[in-house]
């Protein structure tokens, strides 16, 4: 993939846009905690339904964490193929199947996101104390899913073209 392939433009996009919202969700759940700090023990002032912003803004961080781990390869994984003495060809044969596992799996996420999308537009249920929509959390959610799907999908084109399968 060269630089000015569309490919190469769309990961650098994605990239941009998940490296914001990491650096925003992290900046903001700092924040957030440290004012509930200060305001609890120093001022001994209870910020009430404080908590419930770090948790919207933490679904973010932890979701969109996940799919750039997807991206940089560090998303937990239990690959033993390597340790059993078998022939390269079947070995790989194995990493296809899994990758083909893998997009199907991070395709399911995808989709049951958006029924809970849909459940939530249809209910739209709210925080207890300040009364947000939880909508907001399952958006950063969904998004975690989508780019993981991406980076998933990307990888498994990779390793087939690597193959040469593709």
């Amino acid at each position: 993939m060269t630089k000015t392939s569309f490919g190469y433009k769309f990961i650098g996009a994605l990239d941009i846009i998940q490296k914001g919202v990491l650096i925003i969700s992290t900046a903001t759940v700092l924040a957030l905690l440290g004012t509930s700090i200060i305001c609890r023990y120093v001022l001994h002032v209870n910020m009430y339904g404080l908590e419930e912003l770090v948790q919207m803004a933490g679904y973010y961080l932890y979701f969109m964490g996940a799919g750039f781990s997807v991206r940089l390869g560090y998303e937990i994984k239990a690959d033993m193929v390597d340790l059993f003495p078998v022939r390269q060809k079947v070995k790989d044969y194995i990493h296809a199947a899994a990758n083909v596992i893998s997009v199907i799996l991070a395709f399911l996420f995808v989709y049951w996101g958006f029924l809970m999308i849909g459940w939530g537009v249809k209910v739209n249920p709210v925080t207890p104390g300040l009364r947000l929509p939880i909508m907001i959390s399952y958006i950063g959610v969904e998004a975690g899913f989508v780019f993981g799907f991406i980076y998933t999908l990307i990888n498994a084109y990779k390793f087939c073209k690597l193959l040469k399968c593709s």
